[in-house]
């Protein structure tokens, strides 16, 4: 038997490191990991780039810099002359293009150096010229004791990602230098992977002698406190592919951030771009002190999660409470206001806001529906993240913030960062990348966008408002792996998880500051109530005076600020406001009994909705059992079979009563969730065509698959249970033989939105209001004088614009229609 064994194509050597850089930027963060993994203190990276892309404009004497006479003939036939500038001519071909940025990127060069361990001869010959086998799985650990970051073997394809050469210098300890070259374009011709050669040679110099010889003498002063006798240098050139201003920007970008904020492991980057000094960058380990919140949390990758909140927002030393009403100015002694009941719970007295408080949670009953093994794989983990808000407060009770300090410092660290044994793993928190917001803190203040002091609603951080980081490790966090390009974590169950756990941080957060802006907003309200009494009082003494001295009142009306008839007008509009607020409230806390009721029975509703028809079908088979499978044949009074042919349509109708009710009341249904509406459409009408049945109505759909809106989906039920109940009562006084409610769901890509359309062929809207005919979603309008509450509408309308979305009434000659409009 013969035996065969598997040849590597050179190819399939070179789409493994493509696949797995996914650009430049990231092609040299691949190096500086290297860097990191052989202990290097700093990097020094030097863009010789005078030519990053092929320029649009430039000149003659630009391109003397840099390029040999016949080569500027050559160039010249890409370029138009306007009078002493070159224009890059429009009509170029690929292939022309191709050519000149071939001439052009020659003169390229990229140089990453570091003073880490370096490599030897023997391991430049092994596992450096070993593709995919990679010592940093066996050895996790450096000298200096960190954790390696890379372990797949294929990081040195970034070298073949930034250049079509590389030629490579590194010196260890207790070896001489060594130099390696390659030519990348050997896996162009190359059908082998055993047919690409480098070279490799002995080298009599000093490290610091080569360093010095290809960055020059005053750029490594800069550099010369840090020990050189060891390390590697890398020279790329020329360059493969394009750089632009926007990519150099995120490579600083990314160095800036390269370390978690205040680490103590020393790891300094340099850059020298000689392209456009504007790119030169040093690491700056910026502290941060000033801060209104400081949250960390340490998760112990079993159950228990601790939370720890910093608060330096509240001034607890202030002791007046300013307040501006109209043209005067009241002060209120703030102690009254940390004398409430709301401080004097655990964690919220007044001296707590100038401590660090603990809060400790049980991690499974933080995430949705996870099984407790899938959380324990998450591995323990810890974050540090810091809130600051980007201007000063009104409020008397909060300290003043230094902003050009905290731009400063948004500005360098921007989002939350992951990092992975003290090293940053990219896109996550990086600006103008996908994973910029990778918790969703932009789609959570969406959905909730209630303000800081907002009596019930839950106010949300914004996205530029937290910076900070999370801690994993390879080795507890196995299952919070990367992905095979490099650009992220692979978004398993357990990442998911970890997403969670986070967001359930940040809720801990936003709950507490909210409390004391919250307690703050219900105070000067009273405060703002006490002074409108006041206000009240002294209008109806002033009223008083004006009978009793009506020689005066002409006078008064004529130097008040406002006439009698004003101020009036506004205490009646000031009452009614009240009254309706008073209104809505009441249906609010109605519909919520409702609500509770249904919720707290819920096992028995379903136990009848289960049961209506199994036993009537028990019933009917017990009796035919009895009867022998015969006919009745007695008084047809007595006929067993007619009553429970009634009782079962009967106990249809309630089955379907009980699930549309059910369906709406499940406490499932009041989280937003992304719902496809074709299925939604589709189930809604299965509940609800016996009951229209009995009304010989029925209901068509026209919706296509594959469209989405985020919505509550008691919310959604809300809005199609209300039209269905309003369409019956109307459809019952039309003469229309075939009654019929029909939906149409379309897409409009224009304004980012989903159209609803919900129409009936009954009466047309009433006649009063054919001018307004909006003012139908009012609270209370309804045209079915005693027997209408005026609800079903105005519902309607609420759970629309909760969703930012828009309601009217569609114009039609007959029948009546509802046009909806909400962002998906």
């Amino acid at each position: 038997m013969e035996k065969l064994e598997f040849r590597v194509g050179a190819k399939a050597a070179k789409l493994i490191g493509r696949e797995n850089i996914a650009a430049v930027d990231g092609a040299l963060i691949e190096l500086v990991k290297n860097a990191y993994d052989a202990d290097a203190s700093c990097v020094y990276i030097k863009f010789n780039m005078p030519f990053p892309y092929v320029l649009k404009n430039t000149t003659v004497e630009y391109l003397e810099r840099y390029l040999e006479k016949n080569e500027i003939e050559e160039v010249l036939k890409y370029y138009i002359q306007d009078d002493l500038k070159l224009i890059r001519r429009d009509d170029l071909t690929e292939r022309e293009i191709e050519d000149i940025q071939r001439l052009l990127f020659s003169k390229n060069e990229i140089i990453v150096l570091d003073n880490g361990t370096g490599m030897s001869k023997e391991i430049m010959k092994t596992s450096w010229m070993n593709i995919a086998i990679s010592d940093k799985e066996k050895y996790i650990y450096s000298p200096k004791g960190r954790i390696k970051t890379g372990a797949k073997g294929i990081g040195r394809f970034a070298l073949e990602k930034l250049s079509t050469a590389t030629q490579v210098y590194s010196k260890e300890k207790n070896d001489n230098l060594v130099e390696w070259n390659i030519n990348w374009n050997q896996f162009d011709n190359a059908n082998l992977l055993n047919e690409i050669k480098a070279t490799l040679q002995e080298r009599q110099e000093t490290y610091n002698q080569i360093i010095i010889n290809k960055i020059g003498e005053s750029e490594f002063n800069k550099i010369k406190d840090y020990n050189w006798n060891t390390g590697t240098m890398i020279i790329m050139k020329p360059t493969r592919e394009e750089w632009n201003e926007r990519l150099f920007q995120k490579v600083n970008n990314n160095m800036q951030s390269i370390n978690p904020l205040g680490s103590i492991d020393k790891f300094d980057i340099y850059i020298k771009n000689e392209y456009d000094n504007e790119y030169d960058f040093e690491t700056n380990n910026l502290e941060i002190n000033d801060f209104d919140y400081r949250i960390k949390a340490e998760y112990d990758g079993k159950d228990t999660l601790k939370i720890f909140l910093k608060r330096n927002e509240v001034n607890i030393g202030a002791e007046i409470a300013t307040l501006k009403q109209g043209d005067n100015i009241y002060k209120f002694d703030l102690n009254e206001f940390w004398n409430r009941e709301a401080f004097k719970k655990k964690n919220y007295y007044r001296e707590d806001y100038n401590k660090e408080i603990e809060i400790d949670l049980l991690a499974h009953k933080e995430i949705k529906s996870y099984d407790i093994d899938k959380l324990k794989n998450v591995g323990p983990f810890t974050t540090t993240m810091y809130f600051m808000k980007g201007g000063n407060s009104d409020e008397s009770i909060i300290k003043k913030v230094k902003i050009k300090d905290r731009k400063e410092i948004i500005s360098k660290f921007s989002g939350i960062k992951i990092y992975r044994d003290k090293f940053k793993v990219r896109p996550y928190g990086e600006k103008g990348d996908g994973m910029y917001d990778w918790l969703d803190l932009g789609i959570r203040a969406q959905n909730s966008p209630a303000g800081i002091k907002h009596p019930e609603g839950r106010w949300r951080v914004l996205t530029y408002q937290l910076i900070g980081y999370v801690e994993i490790s390879r080795n507890d966090n196995p299952k919070l792996i990367d992905m095979a390009n490099r650009e992220g974590l692979s978004t398993n169950d357990e990442y998911y998880i970890f997403v969670e756990l986070i967001q359930a941080i940040i809720d801990r957060f936003e709950y507490d500051r909210q409390y004391v802006y919250r307690e703050y907003g219900k105070w000067i309200d009273e405060k703002v109530e006490e002074i409108d009494k006041s206000q009240k009082i002294q209008n109806e003494v002033k009223k008083e005076y004006e009978k009793e001295n009506p020689q005066n009142n002409k006078y008064r009306e004529e130097n008040d600020i406002y006439t009698k008839s004003e101020y009036r007008k506004a205490i009646y509009d000031v009452v009614t406001k009240e009254e309706r607020n008073k209104k809505i409230a009441d249906v609010i806390m109605t519909f919520s009994s409702a609500g509770i009721i249904t919720n707290s029975f819920a096992h028995e509703f379903k136990a009848v909705e289960t049961n209506v028809l199994t036993n009537v079908k028990y019933i009917k088979d017990s009796v035919s059992k009895l009867l022998k499978g015969e006919e009745y044949q007695g008084d047809e009074d007595y006929n067993p079979f007619k009553y429970i042919a009634i009782e079962e349509a009967t106990n249809k109708l309630i089955k379907s009563w009980i699930s549309v009710i059910m369906e709406g009341a499940k406490r499932k249904s009041l989280e937003k969730e992304r719902i496809e509406l074709f299925d939604f459409v589709k189930k809604l009408k299965e509940e609800w065509q016996p009951l229209m049945d009995k009304k010989s109505i029925e209901i068509e759909y026209e919706v296509p698959k594959e469209i989405y809106i985020y919505i509550e989906k008691m919310e959604l039920y809300s809005i199609f249970n209300n039209f269905f109940l309003n369409s019956a009562d109307f459809l019952d006084k039309t003469n229309e033989i075939k009654k019929k409610i029909s939906i149409k769901v379309v897409k409009n890509n224009k304004i980012n939105s989903v159209e609803i359309y919900l129409e009936n062929n009954g009466p047309k809207i009433d006649e009063k209001y054919k001018d307004t005919p909006d003012k139908i979603f009012e609270l209370g309008e309804t045209t079915k004088g005693d027997e209408g509450t005026g609800l079903g509408l105005w519902i309607m309308k609420m759970a629309v614009e909760q969703n930012s979305g828009e309601i009217s009434v569609i114009d039609k000659n007959d029948g009546f229609g509802i046009k909806i409009s909400v962002p998906y």
